[in-house]
C-alpha cells in the first residue's frame, strides 16, 4: 500500500495538463537570469529590490534567508559572486512560473572557488517576472 493512498485521488488529477513548454518566457527567464548574474557582479541593490518578489526566499549554504536579509547582504557585500556559469536550462512550468537552473563556480576572497548547483523559482506578476525561490546546492569537492 502506497502512503500517498490515503490521499484523495482529485490531488492528483489537477488541471487539464497543457503543453508547458514555452520557448518566449525560457528565453526571457533565462535573460533575467542573466541581468541578475551582472547586477550581483555589481552589487546592484536597486536591481535586487524589484527582481526579487516580497516574499522570496533563498536557500544557500548559510541559511534560509528572505528578500530583506538578500538585499541587505548586498548592501554590505557579504555576497558570493558568480566567476563562471554553465548549462543554463529554462523551464516554462505555466505561463506564469518558470525555473532557471545552472551550474555555477563562485569565489570569495581568500577562499577556494566553490561549485554549485543553482536554481532560481519565477513568478509572473502583474508588474512583470519575480525571482520567489533560490536555492544553491554545493558540489563536492574536487
Amino acid at each position: 500500500m502506497s502512503h500517498l493512498s490515503s490521499f484523495p485521488q482529485a490531488l492528483f488529477q489537477g488541471a487539464p495538463r497543457h503543453h508547458d513548454d514555452d520557448p518566449e518566457i525560457e528565453a526571457i527567464l533565462v535573460a533575467l537570469k542573466a541581468a541578475a548574474i551582472r547586477a550581483t557582479e555589481k552589487a546592484d541593490v536597486d536591481f535586487y529590490a524589484s527582481y526579487l518578489a516580497d516574499n522570496a526566499i533563498g536557500v544557500t549554504p548559510f541559511g534560509v534567508v528572505n528578500k530583506q536579509q538578500i538585499l541587505e547582504g548586498m548592501r554590505s557585500g557579504k555576497t558570493l559572486k558568480s566567476s563562471k556559469i554553465e548549462g543554463s536550462r529554462a523551464v516554462a512550468l505555466g505561463q506564469d512560473a518558470g525555473l532557471v537552473t545552472y551550474r555555477a563556480t563562485f569565489e570569495a576572497p581568500g577562499e577556494p572557488p566553490v561549485e554549485m548547483f543553482v536554481s532560481t523559482l519565477y513568478r509572473r506578476y502583474h508588474d512583470g517576472w519575480k525571482g520567489v525561490f533560490y536555492q544553491q546546492t554545493p558540489l563536492p569537492s574536487k
